[in-house]
């Protein structure tokens, strides 16, 4: 396949795949809560959903970085002193069979060692000292040029963001769940949905965790990547989301996931403000309640 059957935008820039889930938002956010509650069971299924979720995103440039590191590992690499030597034996050995008279002149074949030992820790140490650049930038070139690799990075960054959101998702129903009592609660079913979040928790969380527009936004193009083949929806069409467009279809980029994953961590945090004290959340996680599942 040389050209791709639709047009595609990709960011070209490799740092801008990486950074999905900050290395130390774990330890920030779930280490301060006790271990074996329900609360960091929770946390932990949505830590372990976004890191995967992070994996993914970054698959095609880790991939290119592997390649580099490998390059860069094989040009540092210097030969042992006993490798030297036993290639240098093996020489002798073999001029040894082709001439002769080496055979009988022990002194010769000790000098010839010494001599060969010698210039190849020279050529060794010269080659060492030579220091080689190998820069990322133009492996990475070649690869953003091919129609593959472009295809990758722009699937992988749909499949992201789509886990992203329904991690997240998944994580606010399961503490309404908690929070209530209740066995199955489906975000569509706005009635109850709605009444939970205002007062499920020991705080109203509906602004800052479910409709604020940013998290609104997300949703919907969630959504449209989900369920209309990428394409805005007449509800997405009605927002300005940002999301840069190639006719209807959206082009999701790093940046769109870094911008709806900021906001996301913000609304986890708020949900671990509320329910860091409350007895249900803090009880064993042996004793969280047994969940229906719940459609989309």
């Amino acid at each position: 396949m040389d050209q791709p059957d639709r047009a595609i935008h990709i960011a070209t820039d490799i740092r801008a795949y990486e950074g999905y889930v900050p290395e130390d938002w774990g330890e920030k956010t779930i280490g301060p809560i006790p271990a074996g509650t329900v609360l960091e069971r929770l946390l932990l299924d949505l830590g372990m959903s976004w890191r995967s979720a992070s994996y993914t995103a970054q698959m095609p440039a880790t991939a290119i970085r592997v390649m580099h590191a490998a390059a860069v590992g094989r040009s540092s690499f210097v030969t042992p002193d006993s490798s030297i030597v036993a290639f240098s034996e093996k020489i002798i050995g073999t001029l040894v069979q082709r001439v002769p008279e080496l055979t009988e002149n022990g002194p010769l074949r000790a000098k010839l060692m010494a001599e060969l030992t010698t210039i190849s820790v020279e050529f060794r140490d010269r080659a060492a000292a030579v220091k080689n650049e190998f820069p990322i930038g133009p492996i990475w070139a070649e690869f953003i040029v091919e129609t593959t690799f472009q295809i990758s990075l722009w699937a992988s960054q749909r499949v992201a963001y789509v886990a992203f959101y329904n991690a997240y998702e998944a994580f606010i129903v399961d503490c309404l769940k908690v929070g209530t009592g209740l066995s199955s609660i489906r975000s569509t079913d706005k009635k109850v949905f709605n009444e939970a979040l205002r007062s499920g928790l020991a705080k109203d969380i509906s602004g800052p965790c479910w409709s604020h527009h940013e998290i609104n936004i997300a949703r919907l193009i969630r959504h449209a990547l989900s369920h209309n083949g990428g394409r805005e929806t007449q509800d997405l069409k009605k927002q300005k989301h940002g999301v840069k467009l190639i006719g209807e279809e959206l082009q999701i980029v790093p940046e769109d996931i870094h911008k709806m994953l900021r906001r996301l961590r913000n609304a986890v945090e708020e949900i671990v403000s509320v329910t860091k004290d409350d007895p249900k959340f803090i009880a064993p996680a042996a004793r969280l309640p047994e969940f229906q599942e719940d459609d989309e």
